[in-house]
């Protein structure tokens, strides 16, 4: 389990101290389940001042923008430019930076009414059309207009042209799901305390928020209505939020209902990303995948199609989704594959915003390193910043060492890898080996407690589409992972992503980047850091 590379001591479970809280913030401390979770409370101004709330530490731009002002000139760059929207994963954002996120989102909040874009509760008004029934492959691209819209909404708001919306790659804390800083009273709240099967839980896994107040929840499906009890948020971006009608705990506060926490690894998600170039089917995938966050892991509202953007988690969510959309087209654009910026079934338009679906799917621009939207007159370019367990290869391992700068770990080469595209959708993927089982009860059950949310559709219409989503998910995600090799985690970080990292891929990362956003300078491993890492990789198998 350890040894010497390059004269330096290497453990197969590396650890590393978590950095100190910032001098000028006050730090507080949630447990469960044995683990302290740090958090740094920052106070932005009350909601409702005329001042934005500007983080100290917002850095200077190098660029003149237009007014933020959601007109058809908002945040045009003066140099003649598309708008850059870099969308940075949550665990790269600093405490400051995301108070002033959770205040541009409390001011939208705000706003009375559901006049489209310019509250937060239009938002949710308007989200059901985004799963009309017999639309074709609507989700993507409707979805990707729709979270391009509160982003410019949160960028009036803030005053801010360069605030973009965070995302959670959720799969690379497959393992640990509630575990994750998403959860922390300075983000998103509602830290969740996992009691496991037991005589006392009757059996069964048992989900609380302890600091929240508990509610009876409605869900009306027209032909039956089914009580739960739920817990209303009382911290984190929505603590303390209500939301106007709606039954039960919908019409008290933000609600969720937590469930499993674990999801298939992010190996999974990529294999398939790799081997599908169709987007019609790709876009029905992603759909059946991304259910089980919302119905079977969060709950409350995220759990109801007309209700789920009520929670902030869901354009959390909702970002990773669209960054999962927008790797498929980077990586199937670079590797000279299948049209990624139209489709057979394409020629419809989106509801509501009465625009034709390619407007809103976009295309992966090679020179600009990100995706222009709209596709005629783009005015914005959208780009994806990773997870902490990404991209650690923009320093050199083999001149920083293991563990230089702090952070660094073994698994980190292996998701760029993975992010990076250099492992092949054959027999690379497929030999990663697995450290968790195969969450398939937790897909099956997104598809159903999801898809019978939809209130637009007959209950025909509901099973129909409930089959086809657990069916769809059988074939490309629950049996691949039954198949995949299955063997004990050695690391706690091999636990959280559900896979070992002790796999190697020969691939050559997609040029000219790793991933959107990132330089391609900062890319791809150097043959002295490749050197690096499959000397590590064998030491620690």
């Amino acid at each position: 389990g350890g040894g010497v590379v390059d004269g330096v001591p290497v453990t197969a479970a590396p650890t590393t101290a978590a950095p100190a809280p910032p001098a000028t913030t006050t730090t507080t401390a949630t447990a469960t389940a044995a683990r302290d979770f740090p958090t740094t409370t920052i106070v932005p101004p009350p909601i409702g001042t005329t001042t934005p709330y500007v983080a100290t530490s917002r850095r200077r731009s190098s660029k003149t923008y237009a007014a933020a002002d959601g007109s058809a000139t908002h945040c045009k760059p003066q140099d003649g430019t598309l708008q850059s929207r870099v969308r940075k994963e949550i665990h790269l954002w600093s405490d400051e930076q995301f108070a002033e996120f959770s205040w541009a989102v409390n001011q939208l909040k705000s706003r009375p009414g559901v006049s489209y874009p310019t509250s937060y509760d239009s938002f949710a008004a308007k989200h059901p059309q985004g799963h009309l029934p017999n639309r074709g492959p609507l989700f993507l691209p409707w979805h990707r207009r729709f979270l391009h819209d509160f982003e410019t909404s949160l960028q009036v708001e803030a005053d801010n042209c360069e605030l973009a919306v965070p995302y959670w790659n959720s799969h690379l804390e497959a393992g640990d799901l509630w575990g994750s800083v998403v959860w922390n009273s300075n983000r998103y709240g509602g830290r969740v305390e996992y009691t496991p099967p037991s005589a006392a839980t009757g059996w069964m896994d048992e989900f609380q928020i302890p600091n929240a107040e508990k509610c009876e929840d409605i869900l009306d499906l027209g032909f039956v209505q089914i009580k739960n009890v739920d817990f209303c948020i009382t911290d984190g971006v929505a603590g303390g939020w209500s939301h106007p009608g709606g039954f039960g705990c919908t019409g008290k506060c933000v609600h969720r209902r937590p469930g499993s926490g674990r999801l298939n690894s992010f190996a999974s998600v990529v294999a398939y990303l790799e081997r599908n170039e169709k987007f019609e089917t790709m876009n029905q995938w992603l759909d059946g995948q991304h259910a089980a966050m919302h119905a079977s892991i969060v709950g409350g509202d995220m759990g109801n199609v007309n209700d789920s953007p009520i929670d902030p988690v869901f354009f959390l969510h909702h970002g990773f989704v669209d960054r999962m959309f927008a790797w498929w087209q980077e990586y199937h654009t670079l590797k000279g594959g299948a049209p990624t910026a139209t489709c057979d079934d394409c020629g419809r338009t989106l509801p509501f915003y009465n625009v034709p679906y390619t407007e809103w799917m976009g295309q992966f621009d090679t020179d600009k390193n990100c995706i222009p939207l709209p596709a005629t007159n783009p005015t914005t370019c959208i780009s994806y910043v990773g997870h902490h367990l990404e991209g650690t290869v923009t320093f050199s391992l083999a001149q920083q060492k293991l563990g230089q700068p702090a952070g660094t770990s073994v698994c980190e080469a292996h998701m760029d890898m993975l992010v990076q595209g250099r492992c092949s959708e054959g027999i690379e993927l497929e030999s990663i080996e697995n450290t968790c089982p195969c969450p398939g009860g937790v897909l099956r059950d997104g598809c159903t407690n999801w898809i019978q949310t939809m209130t637009d559709m007959t209950r025909e219409q509901v099973e129909h589409k409930t089959a086809q989503c657990i069916e769809t998910l059988e074939e490309t995600v629950i049996k691949p992972e039954h198949d995949r090799p299955m063997t004990k985690a050695v690391t706690t970080e091999e636990s959280k992503l559900c896979i070992r990292c002790n796999f190697k891929c020969q691939g050559t990362p997609m040029p000219p980047a790793g991933e959107s956003g990132m330089e391609a300078a900062d890319s791809s491993l150097s043959q002295e850091d490749s050197s690096f890492v499959d000397r590590l990789t064998a030491l620690i198998r």
